[in-house]
């Protein structure tokens, strides 16, 4: 039994290594090339780690920096650091968001805008629309995480009550040129969902914002401010959000860096090595927890009725935990 949790811990390190923030930025930015002035937003969980590899391999090529970070995260990098909070936004994630935009307006036409995204980025940095308050975007996704409302729902609403999300830090960057390196703790890595798509074409509106609204009962108990926005962007009287097909799209390109897939994988190459077969179930599993673990046991249970030798079961994704009372 030792030995088998000595090979278990080595490969879980394996798979951990394979998507170590510091280690995928700079091998990224080793081989990018690039002369021109760089603005650098770091922005997420994995953000200390992230700007941490941009600096070992750029340093003082990078003229201004911005790194928004969870309360007591390391980042040992001499650039501006803001406190944002997650999974709640705060007045910290605020002053980020103000900052995020502040940044990304001065980036010019021979600029690259830098930009390293990972999960958490939606709370950590935020900017709510002029009459709107912080208290508003809480109240609304507090309501909608209660309702049951999936992540794309949530998102849908969030982007059209925010300055930063669904593309809008993509406008204020324009014209320069923006490359997002992300690393996803999503579900099959959609881009306009991991961070709410700051650089990302929206596929939501305005109008669908408020059939989310409608569709999870919750017109007459979110603020009567956020209904009026939504309706005031439905009438064409606020922006809507950038859609796939603007000029400003041909100016941004995402890399993604790393992902649960790639995890799983850098354990599947290392279970080979150890001798023991490995099959990669899927890396999209979702639903409850106690009803993915049955599925999970009774293939495990399966495969070892069947004594096929040394075998490693592997599935990613992400679990719900229901919580009552």
């Amino acid at each position: 039994m030792d030995m088998e949790k000595e090979v278990l811990t080595r490969l879980y390190w394996r798979g951990v290594k394979a998507v170590m923030p510091r280690l995928l930025v700079r091998d990224f930015l080793s081989s990018f090339v690039w002369d021109g002035p760089v603005k650098l937003l770091a922005v997420g969980k994995g953000a200390g780690s992230m700007a941490q590899g941009a600096w070992e391999v750029w340093g003082d090529r990078i003229e201004e920096a911005l790194v928004v970070i969870p309360p007591g995260m390391e980042c040992p990098v001499p650039w501006r650091k803001v406190e944002g909070s997650h999974p709640i936004p705060s007045e910290g994630s605020l002053e980020a968001g103000r900052a995020a935009l502040e940044l990304a307006r001065r980036a010019g036409e021979g600029d690259l805008f830098l930009v390293l995204l990972s999960g958490g980025a939606s709370a950590l940095m935020e900017v709510s629309w002029p009459g709107l308050t912080l208290e508003d975007l809480v109240e609304v996704g507090g309501q909608l995480l209660r309702s049951g409302a999936t992540i794309q729902e949530v998102n849908a609403v969030r982007k059209h009550l925010s300055t930063v999300k669904g593309g809008r830090l993509a406008q204020a960057a324009w014209p320069a040129r923006v490359v997002v390196l992300v690393l996803s703790d999503v579900v099959g890595d959609p881009l306009d969902v991991i961070g709410s798509g700051p650089f990302y074409p929206d596929t939501t509106t305005f109008a669908g914002a408020l059939e989310v609204l409608e569709r999870r009962g919750l017109m007459a108990s979110v603020p009567p401010r956020v209904v009026g926005h939504l309706r005031r962007g439905v009438m064409g009287e606020i922006p809507e959000t950038p859609k796939e097909g603007e000029s400003l799209w041909s100016r941004v390109e995402h890399h993604l860096l790393g992902n649960n897939r790639k995890a799983l994988e850098a354990m599947a190459r290392g279970a080979g090595k150890e001798g023991i077969k490995a099959l990669i179930f899927t890396s999209r599993m979702k639903g409850e927890a106690r009803e993915v673990a049955q599925v999970v046991a009774g293939v495990a249970w399966e495969e070892a009725y069947c004594k096929r030798g040394p075998l490693l079961l592997l599935w990613g994704g992400e679990t719900t935990v229901t919580v009552k009372g």
